[in-house]
């Protein structure tokens, strides 16, 4: 997959015609009795953000007739960012709110957003952040990256764990592009029965890549790990 430029215009309108056509794909559409919230599916900076989360800490659930796009985290920085980034494709997710453990919540509903993830196959998504790639690897960043400062080598250490290894793959093509260097290998322990992978950025780019993609967490600012939450 190339890197270099946006999708061709007819590029664009294959995937708003196969991303958007759900009256026709999905019989069932019109009989549903929930919210039909219809959000701008078509390929943005707002759009790979949000999927970049989804593959990490946010989620999708569907209980009844309420279909739902979800994160939480104890980063209210975070949860306001992926807010944003729903109301600009045209969601209109409720007020933020803390619970009890002091974990912030955003929620929206919409059928045909959730629909449209849970059938979203890779290929999809590599053809769908083409030209965004890095708004893309900023919302996977902030959902499964982590900035320490290894051991006492007081040099700074940043990885993404993840258990889709192709998904990694993509990220790592994408920055080997940008002049990022990166290395792919297993974790040595395994969430839910799944093999975890870690992509370890090369000490001497992180702050290349921190440039690049502009987190609102997680971040270095004169010589120390700002974490934001």
């Amino acid at each position: 997959m190339g890197f270099k430029g946006p999708h061709s215009e007819q590029a664009k309108m294959q995937i708003r015609l196969k991303m958007t056509d759900y009256a026709k794909v999905h019989p069932n559409w019109n009989k549903s009795k929930g919210p039909k919230i219809f959000a701008n599916l078509a390929p943005s900076q707002d759009m790979s953000y949000l999927l970049g989360v989804l593959k990490g800490d946010g989620y999708v659930t569907k209980s009844g007739y309420q279909y739902h796009v979800c994160l939480q985290s104890i980063s209210k920085n975070f949860v306001s960012s992926f807010e944003t980034s729903l109301k600009n494709i045209g969601l209109h997710p409720c007020k933020i709110y803390r619970d009890g453990r002091g974990i912030y919540h955003s929620v929206a509903c919409s059928l045909q957003f959730v629909d449209f993830y849970k059938n979203l196959k890779l290929r999809d998504l590599k053809q769908l952040i083409i030209g965004y790639q890095r708004h893309f690897i900023r919302g996977l960043y902030e959902s499964e990256g982590s900035l320490f400062i290894k051991g006492q080598t007081n040099k700074f250490e940043l990885v993404i764990v993840n258990s889709d290894l192709e998904l990694l793959q993509i990220v790592k093509r994408y920055l080997f592009y940008k002049n990022i260097g990166s290395h792919i290998g297993k974790r040595g322990v395994t969430v839910n029965y799944l093999q975890m992978y870690l992509l370890r950025i090369y000490i001497n780019d992180i702050q290349n890549f921190l440039d690049l993609i502009n987190p609102c967490i997680k971040y270095i600012s004169d010589n120390r790990i700002i974490k934001d939450y």
